[in-house]
């Protein structure tokens, strides 16, 4: 939703950044259009990267950067020493993998598609340090990610991770910096919030209030309670409810990545989630893109042991979010006996290839008496760019009314997409697609109640008609896309579809 200021009669300003037509955020009123959501295309050769390593047993949250100045896809991805695990463990080497349960691997790629996984020499695992662990932690490096540092002066953190350690005997989100992705100082501080979380442990930056969030769990609940340096306790261990109770959402806020505000639920199941039996939410995974907050919930059911699946969610603030009007699922699982039929596992940050955003995300193949085999895999799926949910029209026009902005801009640039329907017999013509936008000025009295002055000159009938499939379409009326003597005025875009799918706009130049 706009902010305060617009509601108090300031006109919104979205510089030249695209506004994802999510919701009503920048969406003043609309008429005879749907909203659609667009489900990322799996990879044909998915999995594109097994456990095959001696002594590996995984590959899941993964977190996949392009280093742009080498050309070069780095991923960071966990790994669960299963044998570890389940058996009594000897107490955990801090100077090596040994005996460590979980720990962050390495590999890289030229492509995103073929990968490798060097031998680093870092830290020995099972008696071999010709492996691609790059941190194993004190006792443990579970549920890590890493970030790009916003700050491009500070070469040697460049890349931030954050993950689950006991350093001081007491559990924790930590944190740990490396100037190239591959060697790691952990934070001398750490661990910089204490509480079990089993979640992927994220920090994000907010670009616009210069501040860091982390989303990881609360330390309170309606149901049960948890000690926020000890973990969790069950209210009823009996309920068959073990931990479901706890898997919410909280946000903790930071200036400098060691000093965070007290966690604070941001989101929590609902009544439609509970109709559906998903109780959950397990993994989450956010980031931040044209100015919103957006994330992938990892969706489980009560028993934890059906097919996860992936939902996005997004926010204007960090601190409300949002859910599909649908609750469509972004990722699901595969069908019956596919490597990713059981849990799917929370998606990377999509990298952004050409018009294309790619997802990485984790999954675990389901076996036949309900439970989930083990070994985790990472696949590939592909989404259109910025083309997460779509305002469609069928054959009947649609219109959309923006709110009130203010022109920063030379050109107006919109990402859209044509569908095609059947004509309805042999020997009728096809329908066409057809997008026009015109710009409107408030009014004031009656002629408000008439939807607003248009401009003149940038009327539907001047607007010259969109037919075609385009990430960065640029609107021309007669024949002109000049929008500079309108520069600095406030106003509204309506937009006029019928067979088409609507994304994005923005202001350039």
């Amino acid at each position: 939703m706009a902010n305060g200021d617009y509601f108090e009669g300031e006109p919104m300003r979205i510089g030249h950044v695209p506004q994802l037509l999510l919701d009503e955020h920048t969406v003043e009123d609309r008429w005879n259009l749907t909203r659609v959501s667009i489900q990322p295309v799996k990879f044909a050769g998915n999995p594109i990267m097994v456990p095959d390593q001696p002594g590996e047993f995984n590959c899941y949250d993964c977190h996949v950067i392009r280093d742009e100045p080498r050309g070069t896809m780095m991923m960071w991805y966990q790994d669960a020493d299963i044998e570890e695990t389940f058996r009594g463990r000897l107490p955990a080497d801090p100077d090596s993998a040994e005996h460590h349960a979980d720990f962050c691997r390495y590999a890289e790629s030229d492509n995103g598609v073929h990968w490798t996984k060097p031998a680093l020499g870092l830290l020995k695992h099972r008696g071999s340090d010709r492996n691609n662990i790059v941190l194993a932690g004190v006792k443990e490096c579970d549920r890590s990610s890493i970030v790009v540092n916003p700050d491009p002066d500070d070469v040697d953190r460049h890349y931030i991770m954050g993950y689950l350690d006991a350093p001081k005997g007491e559990s924790g989100f930590c944190l740990a910096y490396s100037p190239d992705g591959i060697h790691w100082t952990p934070e001398p501080r750490n661990p910089v919030i204490s509480g079990h979380y089993d979640c992927v442990n994220t920090p994000v930056w907010d670009p616009i209030r210069q501040r860091w969030l982390w989303y990881g769990r609360p330390p309170v609940f309606a149901f049960g309670y948890s000690n926020l340096a000890k973990g969790w306790t069950d209210a009823d261990p009996d309920s068959g409810l073990a931990r479901h109770h706890r898997r919410r959402v909280s946000v903790s806020v930071s200036r400098d990545l060691v000093s965070w505000s007290k966690p604070r639920t941001v989101l929590y199941t609902d009544e439609r989630d509970a109709d559906a039996d998903w109780h959950d939410i397990d993994h989450f995974r956010p980031w931040f893109q044209n100015g919103v907050f957006l994330a992938n919930a990892c969706y489980v059911d009560p028993s934890g042991c059906a097919a996860g699946r992936l939902m996005l969610c997004w926010s204007h603030d960090g601190f409300h979010w949002h859910r599909p009007h649908d609750r469509a699922w972004l990722i699901e699982p595969g069908p019956d006996g596919a490597w990713d039929s059981g849990w799917v596992l929370g998606a990377s940050a999509p990298v952004l290839m050409g018009n294309e955003m790619w997802f990485y995300y984790g999954a675990q193949r389901s076996e036949p008496h309900g439970m989930v085999h083990l070994a985790t895999s990472v696949g590939l799926a592909k989404l259109p760019r910025d083309r997460f949910i779509a305002q469609r029209a069928g054959r009947e026009p649609g219109y959309l009314l923006t709110r009130e902005v203010v022109v920063e801009g030379n050109r107006l640039q919109l990402n859209t997409a044509p569908h095609a329907e059947k004509p309805v017999s042999r020997t009728a013509m096809a329908p066409m697609p057809d997008l026009r936008v015109e710009l409107v000025e408030s009014a004031e009295g009656r002629g408000n109640v008439l939807g607003g002055h248009v401009i003149p000159g940038f009327s539907f009938d001047d607007c010259d008609v969109i037919r075609r499939n385009m990430f960065d379409c640029i609107v021309t009326w007669n024949g002109s896309d000049d929008l500079s003597a309108l520069r600095g005025r406030s106003l509204h875009l309506r937009f006029r579809l019928s067979l088409t799918s609507l994304f994005t706009f923005a202001f350039a130049d």
